[in-house]
């Protein structure tokens, strides 16, 4: 009797004339092995006391669980379970029903060949070839993948070189990408995200949940050609270059900056407002406008809470133009001041004086009164102390319009102010006479003096 080189599939050969009556049993059993090698399945069995299983091969062409093809992992665990294979070369189709990740290796318990693993997510399935003292995934191993359709992925995706996708790709764990993805369709993801490459997308990505935080972390850059829509957040510590569409139901941080390499940044709300909000303390909104090498810049900043301010600002019509600042100096030209009906050069009056008595009053500032006692009758306006203030100015009007004779006249007494002028006197004195139809004019130099100017003696 004679054997193959490997173990893993056992042939009892027989000479002519050889095994007469039970060579028939024998055959039976060599083809029953090469059956269990290339399509039979056996369940190994894990448990959360024994979270090392192996499957073992022997030098015999009985059925035995190492020479299966397909080994279906069930049972119990929470973490740290390890699969055994035979030393032997040979390929398996891993199929995971557990809920914990298997580490799949050759060798013992006690340790052999550690470092030549693969893992089988908790769920998933996988292809796995072993040389005896390695175990390699035949799928990681491929140099390139190109899918013309839908690429569902119920673990985590690893590429390191380039994943060209024609059609939709659904992932509900985590996409990590180390060099470039080329998604033709729809990027579906209800995991995490991790782009350490270019992620290029033609058509849609849809993000429903990022990880525990809700966001989508990209540490290179992220191009989106069609529509860029997430449900949580989007933080970018790059640059994010979008050329289509982007819609953020919730936040969008950006740490760098958000460029258009085309053309103008455009944003459109549907109010039409975009809205910088203040830091609900102490800090109102502000946008900074940068000079063109970024070393300094001017704001625009929102009036203080206290001030309850709610209005809008309409800027100047026209051409280009510089706004005329409250501080600085500047000089206005070609301008007009509208004034339509006169309110800007009309002098109010204050009130009309009747009475041979009265006294000027500070609601009198700015406007004029207007003198119309009885005819020939003579009125006096006292100028009180310590009623007006420096600046302060009035008018007095002594005219027949008001009712007066040819012979009225009227007097400013300032018999309570320290000094009274008429204006180009050098003296002072405490009773000046409007004459008859005159005009004069009370300033205000101190709350105590004044210097009176016009038809006044």
């Amino acid at each position: 009797m004679a054997s193959s080189a490997s173990p893993d599939l056992k042939i009892q050969l027989m000479a002519t004339g050889e095994n007469s009556g039970a060579w028939g049993t024998i055959t039976n059993n060599n083809l029953s092995a090469i059956e269990e090698a290339i399509a039979r399945t056996t369940d190994v069995t894990f448990a959360d006391d024994a979270p090392t299983a192996s499957v073992t091969l022997t030098d015999s062409n009985a059925l035995q669980a190492g020479r299966n093809y397909r080994l279906n992992l069930i049972g119990t665990g929470t973490a740290g379970h390890v699969l055994l294979l035979p030393t032997v070369e040979k390929s398996y189709l891993i199929n995971n029903t557990l809920s914990v990740d298997v580490s799949v290796r050759n060798g013992t318990a006690a340790g052999t060949n550690l470092f030549n693993t693969q893992t089988v997510p908790a769920g998933g399935a996988a292809i796995v070839y072993t040389d005896g003292s390695a175990v390699t995934s035949a799928v990681s191993s491929a140099s390139a993948m190109e899918v013309s359709n839908v690429l569902s992925v119920g673990g985590a995706a690893s590429v390191g070189g380039t994943l060209g996708i024609k059609g939709n790709v659904s992932s509900e764990g985590t996409l990590s990408v180390i060099g470039a993805v080329s998604v033709g369709g729809t990027l579906g993801v209800t995991s995490n995200v991790s782009v350490t490459g270019t992620l290029a997308i033609e058509d849609e990505f849809t993000f429903a949940t990022a990880n525990s935080t809700g966001n989508l972390g990209v540490v290179g850059n992220a191009s989106v050609g069609g529509t860029f829509h997430i449900q949580g957040n989007a933080s970018a510590q790059g640059t994010l270059n979008v050329k289509g569409a982007v819609s953020v139901s919730s936040t969008l941080g950006v740490e760098g900056d958000i460029d258009n390499e085309s053309g103008n940044l455009t944003i459109n709300p549907a109010t039409q407002i975009v809205e910088v909000k203040g830091d609900g303390s102490s800090v109102e909104g502000q946008i900074q406008l940068n000079c063109h090498d970024n070393s300094h810049g001017q704001r625009l900043r929102a009036q203080p809470h206290s001030e309850g301010v709610t209005n809008t600002m309409l800027l100047p019509q026209g051409a280009s133009s510089t706004l005329v600042s409250q501080v600085g100096t500047a000089t206005l030209t070609n301008k007009t001041y509208l004034d339509v009906d006169g309110n800007l050069r009309a002098v109010p009056v204050s009130r009309e004086l009747a009475t041979q008595l009265g006294t000027a009053a500070a609601t009198d500032t700015g406007n004029f009164i207007l003198m119309k006692g009885t005819a020939s009758s003579t009125q006096t306006l006292v100028l009180a102390a310590d009623t007006f203030s420096a600046g302060d100015i009035f008018t007095v009007v002594n005219s027949p319009f008001g009712g007066k004779t040819a012979a009225a006249v009227t007097t400013f007494s300032a018999a309570q102010m320290n000094s009274c002028f008429v204006a180009g006197a050098e003296t002072s004195t405490a009773l000046v006479t409007l004459a008859y139809n005159g005009v004069a004019s009370v300033l205000f130099a101190s709350a105590n003096g004044c210097i009176i100017t016009g038809n006044v003696s």
